[in-house]
């Protein structure tokens, strides 16, 4: 890269935090004295989210055996153009909801997986949950929101037939307070996300460059 790496972190650490891409090129200009076009900061994102999640594939973490698992929207818009009318009447683009699954790490606050669907089914939080189990030891507790399909999906993802080795599954069902800690990093994905008034596509490297997701 032609710019120091300490820049380019700098720059992925104030988008990620809630700034947006010109925003960031001004603050590293001001801040640090090094001009930056806000494409490239647009191209630094779409380069080293990639190789952070290659990473991350290889990285076994030392949790402390609490997850908390939950589910947040994600609205998608397409990028294609507005008709004149469409302009004329300030119509915006029409967008669709999907959903984002997260599992963090209660000791650490680390993001243990993420997948993105179309549907909260049975079959994509198995998916999900799988996926986690691939990456990390396997927990002591999940603590969950009250989405019928966990059960099942804890069930079959950390089966025993001894007692003592059964994960123990806990519902939210009280309110927010029993999964806040995935409640909060939703909160936090959810300040960068709403600023971009939706994502263009479910390919986009912004869910996965998300602040928790980066934290070791």
């Amino acid at each position: 890269m032609r710019k120091p790496k300490a820049i380019v972190g700098a720059a992925l650490r104030l988008y990620f935090d809630g700034a947006s891409l010109p925003k960031t090129a001004r603050s590293i200009r001001l801040i640090l004295g090094v001009s930056v076009n806000w494409r490239n900061i647009h191209r630094w994102i779409e380069k080293y989210v990639p190789q952070v999640d290659g990473f991350l594939s290889n990285y076994v973490p030392h949790l402390s055996e609490v997850w908390h698992s939950d589910e947040t929207t994600l609205r998608f818009r397409p990028s294609k153009p507005l008709s004149e009318w469409q302009r004329a009447h300030r119509v915006r683009r029409p967008g669709q909801d999907w959903w984002q699954w997260d599992a963090e790490d209660e000791g650490t606050r680390f993001i243990i997986g993420t997948r993105i669907s179309k549907t909260r089914t049975y079959k994509e939080g198995l998916a999900f949950m799988r996926a986690c189990a691939e990456l990390a030891p396997r927990p002591l507790e999940i603590v969950t929101d009250s989405l019928p399909v966990y059960p099942r999906i804890v069930r079959k993802v950390f089966y025993s037939r001894r007692p003592e080795e059964r994960v123990k599954h806990t519902h939210s069902e009280s309110g927010f307070r029993p999964n806040q800690k995935i409640e909060r990093w939703h909160g936090t994905f959810e300040d960068r996300i709403t600023a971009m008034r939706g994502l263009k596509s479910p390919r986009s490297p912004i869910p996965r460059g998300s602040p928790s997701t980066t934290t070791f």
